[in-house]
C-alpha cells in the first residue's frame, strides 16, 4: 500500500477517539446499573437516614442519667420499652428509666446517649452501669449517610456497586446511563477451523475468536461475533465488513494485517472507499495495523496472534471504547517503574509486552515477562520499552491492567 500512514500509538489513539462519541441514551433500574455509565449528575432528593437512629443495640440515657454518670455515679435504670429497627412512632422516657434500642432504630426524642448493652449489667426490667459516656455516643444523625442535594454520582462516572447502594439509599429506582457499544467481530483465514471441528493438515483451531469476544466483554461492551472464518476471499470479506456495519457501533477485523498474496483486508476496505486514518503504528507489535472510517463506524483491523491481537486492543481500543461507553476519563493513566530484570531480546523500536508489578522491600519493579510464560500474573501490566531499553534498573512507562 503506497503512502502508509504510520503514526505514534499516542496519535493512533487521539484519531480514534476523535472519530466516536458516546452512545444513546436509556433509562435502566438499579439492578441493570452495574458498569453502566450515568448520563448527568445524580443529586440525593433526601437526607439518608432522615431521622436519628442508633448505631448499636444498646439502651438509652437521658440527659440528666448521663450527667449522674460523668460525675461517677452508678445508674440503676428500669427498662420501660424496646426499640426494634424499622418501628415507627414516638415514645418518651423519664430520668431513671431507659428503652432497650436495637441497631438502626429511631432514637426516641429526649435521647442524650446511647450505651453499649456490652457496656452494662442486663437483668432484664433494669440495668446498671458505671464509668463514662460522651453525648449523643452512638447515635447517626440525620444526613449521616447522604445530605439532601449531595452528589451521588457525576455526568460519565461508571456506576460501581458503591453508587447503586448510594442510589437505593437514597431513593432511586431508574437511572439515565449511556448504551452499551456493540463490537462486530470479523476473523479471516482459510487455516482456521472453529473448535469441535474436525481439522486437516495445515489447519488449527480458531483461538482468537473467542479471545477477541473475551477482551470485549471485558471492557464492558457488547460482541458480536461474526461467521466463523470469512476466508481469504475478497467478496466475502467485504460481505462480512457490510453486515458489521448493519449489526454493530464498530468493527474488529482480526488477521489479515500482513502484506502477503492472501492478506486482503485493506483491499477489501479500499475498495469499499474506506477513509485510512492510519495504515500503521510506530512500534511493536503495531505494523500494518490499520484504523479506517467507513460509514461513519471505526473499522480496526488488528493482528490475528493472540499475544499481538491482545496488547494493541488494551493499548488501542480500550480508550476508544471507554469514550464510546460515555467515560469522562478514557485516556490511560500510565506509572513510571524500574525493570526488576534485564530483557532477553532488547530492540531498536519502541515496544510493548506483558509484565507483572514485584516488590523489593519498599520498592515496587516491573517485572518483564516472556510469551512462554503460562502462569497468570498476580497484578498485570503493560510496558511501554522504549527503543534500546531493556536493562535491570531502566524507568519505563507501565500500564496496570
Amino acid at each position: 500500500m503506497d503512502n502508509k500512514k504510520i503514526v505514534s500509538l499516542e496519535r493512533a489513539i487521539e484519531l480514534g477517539c476523535n472519530h466516536v462519541s458516546p452512545l444513546s441514551l436509556e433509562t435502566r433500574t438499579l439492578a441493570e446499573l452495574l458498569n453502566r455509565v450515568a448520563v448527568g449528575d445524580i443529586h440525593s432528593t433526601c437526607q439518608v437516614p432522615s431521622f436519628s437512629r442508633s448505631k448499636v443495640d444498646g439502651f438509652t440515657l437521658t440527659e440528666s442519667d448521663l450527667l449522674r454518670l460523668r460525675s461517677g455515679d452508678c445508674l440503676e435504670l428500669h427498662v420501660i420499652n424496646i426499640i426494634p429497627a424499622g418501628w415507627v412512632g414516638e415514645v418518651e422516657f423519664a430520668a431513671g428509666q431507659t428503652i432497650r434500642i436495637m441497631t438502626g432504630a429511631i432514637i426516641p426524642l429526649n435521647t442524650a446517649a446511647i450505651v453499649k448493652q456490652e457496656d452494662v449489667r442486663d437483668r432484664g426490667d433494669t440495668i446498671s452501669l458505671t464509668g463514662w459516656a460522651d453525648f449523643k455516643q452512638y447515635i447517626d444523625p440525620p444526613g449521616s449517610e447522604i445530605e439532601a442535594g449531595e452528589k451521588i454520582t457525576s455526568n460519565g462516572q461508571e456506576i460501581d456497586a458503591a453508587v447503586i447502594e448510594r442510589l437505593a439509599s437514597a431513593g432511586e429506582t431508574r437511572v439515565k446511563v449511556y448504551s452499551i457499544p456493540r463490537v462486530y467481530i470479523i476473523n479471516g483465514g482459510d487455516e482456521l477451523r472453529l473448535p469441535g471441528q474436525t481439522l486437516q493438515k495445515g489447519q488449527i483451531y480458531h483461538s482468537n475468536r473467542n479471545f477477541m469476544l473475551a477482551k470485549v466483554q471485558a471492557a464492558h461492551c457488547n460482541g458480536i461475533l461474526g461467521s466463523g472464518s470469512v476466508g481469504d476471499n475478497l467478496d466475502c470479506i467485504i460481505n462480512e465488513i457490510y453486515i458489521g456495519i448493519q449489526k454493530g457501533d464498530l468493527l474488529i477485523i482480526s488477521g489479515g494485517t500482513a502484506q502477503g498474496k492472501y492478506d486482503l483486508v485493506a483491499d477489501a476496505l479500499q475498495e469499499m472507499k474506506a477513509e485510512f486514518l492510519f495504515h500503521s503504528i510506530a512500534s511493536k507489535p503495531g505494523r500494518n495495523i490499520s484504523c479506517s472510517l467507513l460509514q461513519g463506524h471505526l473499522v480496526f483491523n488488528l493482528p490475528g496472534h493472540p499475544t499481538a491481537g491482545g496488547i494493541i486492543f488494551d493499548l488501542l481500543l480500550t480508550p476508544v471504547l471507554r469514550k464510546m461507553r460515555g467515560l469522562s476519563n478514557f485516556d490511560h493513566n500510565w506509572l513510571n517503574l524500574r525493570l526488576s530484570e534485564n530483557i532477553y531480546r532488547k530492540r531498536d523500536i519502541r515496544n510493548f509486552r506483558r509484565g507483572e508489578l514485584v516488590q523489593d522491600k519498599l520498592t515496587f519493579l516491573a517485572r518483564p515477562r516472556e510469551n512462554h510464560e503460562k502462569n497468570q500474573a498476580t497484578i498485570p501490566l503493560l510496558l511501554d520499552i522504549g527503543a534500546g531499553q531493556g536493562e535491570k534498573g531502566d524507568i519505563v512507562k507501565a500500564l496496570l491492567l
